[in-house]
């Protein structure tokens, strides 16, 4: 006869399979589609195939403004030089400016074209705003300079030019007119190409630093109003709060990588939402992983919503006198979370605690997305390139790494809520069998006072009597496996409470000591027959432990096993 598993253990098991199928195998999949998709942007900027010429090197700079510098025959000899794509920043905080407008120009020479076509030009990402000329016409910009200043730093600059622009056989003059405030760079690919390859560089990092940002906020957003939706239904469950609020922050911070719209008063404002988001969401996201894996720390919360308040503060109130700093110290602060990310997913891992392994799946991608961001914006402030192991900190990774964060972590809470649900369900289940159970025993009692006479007692009706006649012969044929009341209960349907006082009243002892006294003549049996040693005989019949065992056979046998081997009765027990 089958024990079946009891209602714990069945709830259990089907967490289980949640996160070592389902859930391992889609988190596996959006891995993979995220690695994938982090790494494109690098080569969108580094692989551009077809024919064209390469800008990169020197360029000329001033932080002069005025309209002749856009002019082809312009002599721009005075100029100091500096190397593009970088940053510029650090030239000009050397001139003493923080924000300006600077002008950058290149002349180089074209050959000779088998029918003069059209060409692109490839400007990689420029800090805030552009204005673009090719030999004195304008020839494209995004972004908006001051008053109204609108930052597009993250946006791919492709421009067409006409052939009718293109000196063939000559020079030709790039000049690019550039808004800055504490971001002033240039960077990817600088190159002008053919039409082939110049579209299909467009197309590509289009899509990936400005279309797929886009689609990670509205995946995101949906996810907001399921989970918010989640939380109102159930406000104990707090998670789904944190969870939430995740997206909120994080919103801000993708959309400032693919902003069309200017949706803030002023750039400066801009960049304080940016900076609280990035407190905000590392300080959400540890009380996030707090609840969902029920730890209790009460005083790192404390820290941490002190933590956020400081910081809302300083970046409203105190950054605009210095913001350079205030910069690099919420940088810094915000990557020191990163560290106790990954410590909540090491003592969770420890722990064993449930959801821990999947989460382990993408705590790190997060949290180095977030630290590789960290040098990103240390870079763009100070103007200094950061290169480790020959990558260069250029490109936002993000944006990635938050589309992990909330579709994994989405995904956990979605199978986390379906086992709640199941487990609520099944708790009902058992409720109501007690109840109806309890009733029928008390009935049974009461119509078994009513009807006994002098010397009979009758506390069970026949069919219950059945039920423990089966368990009972289970247990004598199995009473040196492991055993347990709950999964002997289940197998008849009873509630293990139930159980308990209905095999008192039939057997007049205990479950427990009915199995322990089958096990102790057993191992009785085997110290008089076997030449074993007094715990592989424990083991064998059943117990757990040398100690029960002592205990159990003591009270049984009325001695200890070594002195029942040295003595053995001369009739079997």
């Amino acid at each position: 006869m089958a024990i079946t598993v009891t209602l714990g253990q069945r709830i259990t098991d089907r967490q289980n399979w949640a996160e070592k199928d389902s859930v391992k195998e889609i988190l596996l999949i959006v891995v993979s589609l995220q690695v994938l998709a982090a790494a494109l942007p690098a080569r969108a900027d580094d692989a551009l195939p077809g024919r064209r010429i390469d800008l990169s090197g020197r360029w000329k700079i001033t932080l002069e403004d005025r309209k002749d510098f856009a002019g082809k025959d312009f002599d721009d000899s005075s100029w100091d030089a500096i190397d593009l794509p970088g940053s510029f920043m650090s030239y000009a905080r050397k001139l003493g400016r923080q924000s300006g407008t600077a002008w950058v120009r290149k002349t180089f020479r074209i050959g000779e074209g088998s029918g003069r076509p059209s060409l692109g030009l490839i400007l990689g990402r420029i800090g805030n705003a552009d204005e673009t000329y090719f030999n004195g016409s304008k020839i494209g910009g995004l972004g908006r300079f001051p008053p109204g200043a609108h930052s597009s730093w993250n946006h791919p600059r492709n421009y067409l030019v006409p052939s009718g622009l293109i000196n063939y056989g000559g020079d030709n003059t790039v000049a690019v007119r550039i808004s800055y405030w504490y971001y002033g760079d240039v960077v990817g690919a600088l190159a002008l190409a053919d039409l082939d390859a110049w579209s299909r560089d467009r197309t590509w990092r289009y899509f990936f630093y400005i279309i797929n940002p886009f689609l990670i906020i509205s995946i995101a957003l949906l996810l907001l109003i399921i989970f918010l939706s989640f939380y109102i239904a159930r406000p104990s469950e707090q998670e789904y709060l944190f969870y939430s609020l995740q997206i909120l922050f994080g919103f801000f911070i993708v959309y400032d990588l693919c902003a069309f719209w200017n949706i803030y008063p002023s750039l400066f404002f801009r960049f304080q939402t940016i900076g609280f988001s990035w407190v905000g969401i590392n300080v959400v996201h540890i009380i996030f992983l707090h609840r969902i894996y029920d730890l209790e720390r009460k005083r790192i919360e404390i820290f941490l919503w002190t933590f956020l308040a400081l910081w809302t503060v300083g970046v409203f109130f105190l950054a605009e006198s210095d913001p350079f700093t205030y910069g690099i110290a919420l940088i810094a602060s915000c990557t020191s979370l990163g560290i106790y990310h990954l410590a909540c997913h090491f003592y969770a891992l420890y722990r064993r605690r449930p959801y821990a392994g999947i989460f382990g799946l993408f705590a790190v991608e997060v949290v180095c997305c977030s630290m590789h961001d960290s040098f990103v914006y240390v870079s763009k402030i100070t103007g200094y390139p950061i290169s480790l192991f020959g990558h260069d900190f250029t490109s936002m990774l993000f944006p990635y790494g938050a589309f992990l964060l909330f579709t994994g972590t989405a995904l956990v809470l979605v199978f986390r809520f379906l086992a709640l649900r199941d487990e609520v369900d099944g708790l009902n289940q058992t409720m109501e069998r007690y109840i109806i159970e309890n009733a029928l025993l008390q009935r049974e009692k009461e119509e078994a006072g009513a009807k006994r006479k002098p010397g009979y007692r009758r506390v069970i009706s026949p069919e219950t009597e059945e039920k423990i006649e089966r368990i009972i012969g289970y247990i004598n044929e199995n009473y040196s496996e492991s055993l347990s009341r709950e999964g002997l209960a289940a197998s008849v349907d009873l509630h293990p409470d139930n159980l308990s006082k209905l095999f008192n009243a039939h057997k007049k002892m205990r479950i427990g000591d009915y199995i322990n006294g089958l096990r102790v003549r057993e191992a009785a049996s085997l110290l008089v027959s076997s030449d074993r040693s007094v715990i592989e005989i424990a083991f064998a019949v059943g117990f757990e432990s040398l100690r029960t065992f002592n205990r159990a056979f003591a009270r049984e046998i009325k001695t200890t096993p070594e002195q029942y081997r040295k003595n053995p009765p001369a009739s079997p027990q």
